[in-house]
Parts: structure tokens; sequence; C-alpha cells
């Protein structure tokens, strides 16, 4: 990638970052009084376009899933020739909507389908008619997961980008921690661990099964993820505050690339920064929505990217 080319596209993304709700207007809307409150709060933003073509409050998914579409169409524009800098946030998506399509076999539901606008379909349509094989829908998924994590490897990798890298390695030991605290949990074999986990993190497969195996893995993640979560997580063992911390680690992964000016990352970032945006939201609707204690749902927001 020539970093000259990505001069104008990133004063574009500086002119939409300027657009992001920060924190504080995230905690506004859920200490707002009603949901219609927030969706009149959000009709000044960029998310009028979605608002408007939303009929019933409980159909807020369409609301998030228009906005990211948006992102993907505008990222997708400016980018031209570099597509792999969307792609690298793109297969997640791509790869659920694989998941929906096995489920609903072939008839898959339009508001749980994300158009990324990928063009390069080829690997994915390869690994999806390989699980499709599969009589278990589970079995299927897993498959689907690890297929997913080393298409999103591969693609870093051929950038050599330390970003793109540093996210995929992060996404991956995402997964294979949450996995294995959820496995442990489930007291469920070594061999059934060795079948899931994926190759690829900054922790080894064959580390977390030695772990496993003789039960010193909270020494090892504290070694390797320096917080007090642990601490935290081994009286209480809430797996959902393990999750926390790596998508916090996304968003300060983002953060140290902000201030670049030529290049791809600041693309990638802005979609990031979109992403757990909408992750807030979408939380803040649903707990407006069920009426859910404002004090946990604050406890749940991760960070944000302004």
């Amino acid at each position: 990638m020539n970093r000259n080319d990505f001069i104008l596209p990133v004063s574009m993304i500086k002119v939409q970052e300027k657009k992001l709700l920060n924190e504080d207007r995230l905690i506004k809307m859920l200490e707002t009084n009603s949901f219609k409150e927030i969706l009149r709060i959000l009709n000044d933003t960029d998310y009028s376009y979605s608002i408007a073509t939303t009929m019933q409050d409980d159909e807020y998914e369409k609301i998030i899933n228009g906005e990211l579409e948006r992102v993907f169409k505008f990222t997708r524009e400016i980018s031209k020739n570099n597509q792999e800098i969307v792609d690298l946030a793109a297969l997640k998506y791509e790869y659920q909507n694989l998941k929906l399509l096995l489920k609903d076999k072939g008839n898959v539901l339009d508001v749980y389908n994300i158009s990324t606008g990928i063009i390069d379909k080829e690997e994915l349509m390869n690994n999806f008619n390989e699980v499709k094989k599969y009589k278990d829908f589970k079995e299927a998924c897993i498959k689907l997961d690890k297929m997913y994590f080393k298409h999103l490897l591969k693609l870093a990798n051929s950038t050599n980008i330390s970003l793109f890298i540093d996210y995929a390695k992060i996404s991956i030991d995402r997964y294979n921690i949450v996995t294995f605290l959820r496995l442990k949990k489930q007291n469920r074999n070594v061999d059934y661990l060795d079948d899931i986990l994926i190759d690829g993190g900054s922790i080894s497969k064959e580390e977390l099964i030695k772990v496993y195996f003789n039960n010193t893995y909270l020494l090892l993640f504290k070694k390797k993820i320096a917080t007090k979560t642990w601490d935290t997580f081994e009286k209480n063992g809430d797996i959902l505050e393990i999750e926390k911390i790596f998508d916090n680690m996304i968003i300060s992964l983002a953060k140290e690339y902000k201030y670049i000016t030529i290049g791809p990352e600041p693309i990638f970032t802005y979609i990031i920064a979109k992403e757990y945006e909408l992750k807030a939201l979408r939380l803040i609707l649903s707990a407006k929505l069920n009426d859910i204690d404002i004090e946990l749902v604050k406890s749940r927001l991760r960070g944000v990217y302004v």
C-alpha cells in the first residue's frame, strides 16, 4: 500500500470522527426518560436515515444494522483499490451471515443479514460449501469460527501492517480465552478444547491445553494480560468481565493509531470506533426498551473511541 494514496481518505475520515458519539452523550441517552427520547437525539445525527425506515420500537436492530452498512459503504468508497482494509472488519459479519444461512437453510432474515459490500467471496463460499455438509449445526458453526480466524489472520499478515496483525491476534486471544473459560465452567474434557481452539494468538494452543489440564490457567492469563479484572474473576467467575477486557483492548489499540494522518490505519480505526459505538447504542436501546437498571448497563458499557 502506498501511504500517500490515503491523504484525502484520511481527511474525510477525520471529518466523520467528529460525528462519533462520545461517552457523555451515550450516558445522557441512557439516562433519558424514554426510548422515543433517545430516537429524537439520534435523529439529529447520521442515524437519521436508518431511523426513518424503522416503524416499531422493537426494530431498533434495523437502526444499528443500517448505520453499520452505511459505514461499510462509505469506507469502501474511499478505500478504492485497498478493499482489504475494510474486509478485515467485514469478515466477522460475513461469517455470521454464513451461520444464518446454515440455520435458516437459505432463507436468511434481512434484519440480521449484514451487507458489508465484500467483493472477493471465493474463500467464504468455499468454506461454506465445506461446512454445509455437517449434519450438526453446532459443529458446523465451530468449524466456521475456526475458518474465520484463519481467514482473518491470513489477510492481516498479507498487509504487513502492525495494526491489522495485532487486531487479528487480540481477536483470536479473545475467542480462545473466553471459550476456554466457558468450557472450564462446563467441566468439558481437554480433548474437546483441542478441537475448538485457534492457532495464531499471543498464547499458543499448546500452552492453553497444558494449563487447562493442570489448572494453572489464571497464572498464565495474569502474566499475558495484566489487569486486576482477573482477581475479580477469580472471585465471581463473571466471563462477561473478561469479554469486556478484550473489547477495551481493541479500542485501546485503535486509539494508538488515532493521530496518524497518512496511511490506511485511520480507515480501519474509524470502522472499529463505529462498531463499538453501535455496541453501546444497542445495549442502551435494549435496556431502555426492557426497563433494565441504568447502573447495571453502565457497568456493561465498553470504552469508546472519543
